[in-house]
This record gives structure tokens, sequence and C-alpha cells, in this order.
């Protein structure tokens, strides 16, 4: 496969709009890409505007967190419902908390900024969509909870910290300090235990379930530290595919399937590895610092990749899941990017930027 040459691009200091402009303007990316400055709102002096979008509509509010400032913005600029939290805060797409260090029956609200329950209980809370996690004190013992009131649907208790977690619509996939990973459906059932085994260290350092809740991805192990695609039938498993790395990593490692199960990107250090879960071939991607999301805008085949090293930030950019497009860096004390339809937002310290993606 024919690699794309890249497009190294550098963002530092002053409003990221302006200066990704005059970057991006009259400069598609090899593949014929390009990026279309629309607009950058601050966080901190822009006006809200409440209801807008009408709230039967929560996917065109997306959610966002810089700094200790948490909310909801709109693809044309608008903020709603910002809010500064004083310590914790945990935001999806369809609820938002702020809660103390010893957080206990934590309130919870809708993007519109309606009450939406309570998570009664001890712990942190944790959104994943409209899906409601609770981890209690002491790391071993986590809840689900039921999006519209609060209640408790189901609980896991085990004696080994919880490092490792991951939902989809079909299950969830948690992996421990034992190098154990448990794996329940929505309902609390739990299907199957995963020992991926394979290293003189046993520990979970990061892990996937899929859209289908039918294969789970994980990062474990040290000396010998390795990646492991399992695949559950019949509350059984099998593995598909495994890989050792070449260097040992003590930090949580990041696993994603992309959102049609097809690939799953899993982190190496100074490097992201893509592997075709067809013909179970990897692509190996040299990236800098540490990865901190992974984001696909399936209207127009791309995958970002946001990584962080000191204070710059960078971002990859894939075309066709594994082939490098380009990369750009911007420096800040705290960062995202996010994409909606043909867009890829990209949030810096107190300001958020839409970049508008077309074709040549």
């Amino acid at each position: 496969m024919k690699r794309q040459k890249k497009v190294v691009l550098t963002v530092t200091g002053g409003i990221v709009f302006s200066v990704l402009y005059i970057l991006f303007a009259g400069k598609p990316l090899e593949s014929g890409f390009q990026f279309n400055p629309q607009w950058t709102i601050s966080i901190a002096e822009s006006e809200l505007h409440e209801g807008q979008p009408p709230i039967s509509e929560p996917g065109r509010l997306l959610p966002f967190k810089l700094g200790q400032t948490m909310g909801y913005f709109t693809p044309e600029g608008n903020l709603c419902n910002a809010t500064v939290f004083p310590y914790k805060a945990m935001i999806s797409s369809h609820y938002y908390a702020s809660f103390p260090e010893n957080a206990e029956n934590t309130l919870f609200f809708t993007p519109a900024g309606e009450a939406a329950g309570v998570i009664m209980g001890s712990g942190f809370p944790y959104f994943e969509d409209d899906r409601v996690y609770l981890f209690h004190p002491g790391g071993a013992a986590f809840s689900r909870y039921g999006g519209k009131d609060g209640a408790i649907l189901w609980t896991h208790e085990d004696y080994a910290p919880v490092l490792a977690f991951a939902s989809s619509t079909r299950g969830s996939a948690a992996g421990f300090a034992d190098g154990s990973i448990i794996v329940h459906t929505p309902e609390g059932k739990q299907t199957t235990k995963i020992i991926p085994g394979g290293s003189a260290y046993p520990v979970i350092l990061g892990v996937a379930i899929s859209a289908s809740g039918k294969r789970v991805a994980s990062i474990s192990g040290l000396q010998k530290q390795r990646f492991v695609l399992t695949e559950i039938e019949n509350d059984a498993n099998k593995v598909l595919y495994h890989e050792y790395f070449e260097t040992d990593s003590n930090e949580q490692g990041l696993v994603r399937f992309s959102s049609n199960d097809r690939m799953v990107y899993f982190t190496q250090p100074e490097k992201l590895t893509v592997l075709d879960c067809a013909s179970y071939t990897t692509a190996a991607i040299p990236m800098k610092g540490r990865v901190l999301s992974i984001i696909e805008s399936r209207a127009n085949n791309l995958v970002f990749v946001l990584t962080k090293e000191s204070a710059v930030y960078s971002v990859y950019i894939l075309e066709n899941y594994n082939m490098p497009a380009g990369s750009f860096s911007f420096t800040a004390a705290h960062g995202f990017i996010r994409t909606f339809e043909n867009a890829l937002y990209i949030g810096k310290d107190d300001s958020i930027s839409k970049l508008e993606i077309s074709r040549n």
C-alpha cells in the first residue's frame, strides 16, 4: 500500500482559528481533502443560547470539556449550557455531572440542563453516550444505572481494582489489575472471563468491546506486553490475533474499535497500530506523545487522532482507517477534537473552532 505524503503543520499561540486559516486555506491534502475554517467561539466570552437546537435532537448538541469548563455547542457555533466545575466532571452526548472528591448521590443532567436523576451511592460516575456507570470507592466494584432516573440496574464486585473499562450498546468489558477481563451484557449477565496472559506480570492496561459485543481487544501485561483480540462465542472465548510489543509501557493504553468493527486501534510507545479484523494485518503509524482520542468522520472516510507531548497537541489525519494523510500541531494547556457530519471541531484552552471538510 502506497503511503500518502504527509502534510505537517504547526500551530502555536493565538486563537487557533486564525492560525489554522493561514495554514489550511488553499492547502488541500495530497488525498484531495481540504479544511475550510468556518468559525471560532470563546467559551469565556460567548453568549449562551438556551434551547437551541430543540432537546428532542440531542445528537446536534456536541459535548466539550476544556480545563474546568464543560458544556455543549451546536454545529452553528452557539454555546449551550456551559458550566464551570470546581473539582471533577463527566460529560457525554446525553448527560453531564460535576462532583467532589468524595462523590455521593450525584445529580446528573441532560444537555438542556434538566435534572435526569440521581446516581445513588458513593464513587465517580462514568457516562458513555446514554450509558451510566458508577465506580465505587476502592476501585474493585462498579454499577450500571438507568439513564432516565438513575436507578441502579446491576453491580459487579471483585477483589482487584478496575484499571480499564469500555462499553458499547451490546455490553461492557472491565479490565482488572489481576490480568482478567470481565464481560457483561447490558442487563448485567457475565458472559465470559478473559485472561490474556503471556506476560511476566498480568495486568490489563487497555480494553475495548466491539459494537456487536462479540469481540474484546486489550493491552495487557508487563515484561512481554502484548495486544490480544478475543472473540466471544457461546459464553466462551478464543484468541483471534495477538502481538507482542517491542517496548513495554506502564501507562494505560488506548484501544478502540472502528464504528463498523472492521478495525481495531491500539497504542504502543511512539506509535499507533491499526489491525484489520478481516485480514489480521496491521499498519504501524509513528506518532509523538500520548494518544488521547481517536475520532472518526464517517462522512469523509477520515480518522483523526489527538496526541499530547508536554504542552504540544498534535492531530494526525488518517484516510481509509490506516493511511497517514497529514498532521498539524498546536500549543495549549487543554485541548480536544470532535467530528460531526462533514466538520472537524478543535478545542484549545478557551476557544472552539470549526473546520469544514471538503473534497476537491
